[in-house]
């Protein structure tokens, strides 16, 4: 998706949830280990604004309305994923987010099937983390069917 012809300018960098933690979010311990995973042709400013307000539009000291409304679609991914690869809490958990198990089976699958598609290199799903030695990926296998993961039909 970006490249030396098209680099990526990372902008802002939003959070919310962190309220649990009593706290706000570390800026130089993300912005540096951010820094050090990314590829010559992303840039991360200085004087990056990092935005840590509520992630609830209907807060008072909330973000801006279209920043809350990604925030939220990305709860909603990452919990549809989690219903998938890791636990189903219940049964309506797992037939609101039936979507994204078709996602993951087509990754799954292997990228061959993507080589005539207009979608070739159009996703992909990881799961990363930092550690002392930086960057950490794994791939995810969605689980084997079980009674808790049946289909909406």
């Amino acid at each position: 998706m970006f490249n030396d012809e098209e680099p990526a300018h990372i902008s802002s960098i939003h959070f919310h949830g962190y309220e649990h933690l009593r706290r706000g979010p570390d800026r130089e311990r993300i912005v540096e280990r951010l820094r050090a995973g990314l590829r010559e042709f992303c840039t991360i400013p200085e004087d990056i604004k990092i935005d840590s307000r509520a992630g609830d539009h209907r807060k008072g000291n909330a973000q801006e309305y279209a920043d809350c409304q990604f925030l939220q679609l990305t709860d909603l991914l990452i919990g549809s994923f989690r219903t998938h690869l890791y636990e189903m809490k219940n049964k309506v958990q797992g037939e609101v987010s039936l979507a994204v198990k078709y996602l993951i089976e087509k990754w799954n699958s292997g990228p061959a099937r993507m080589n005539n598609s207009r979608w070739k290199k159009g996703f992909c799903i990881t799961d990363s983390k930092l550690n002392d030695a930086g960057w950490c990926f794994e791939n995810h296998m969605l689980k084997a069917e079980d009674e808790n993961q049946k289909g909406l039909f």
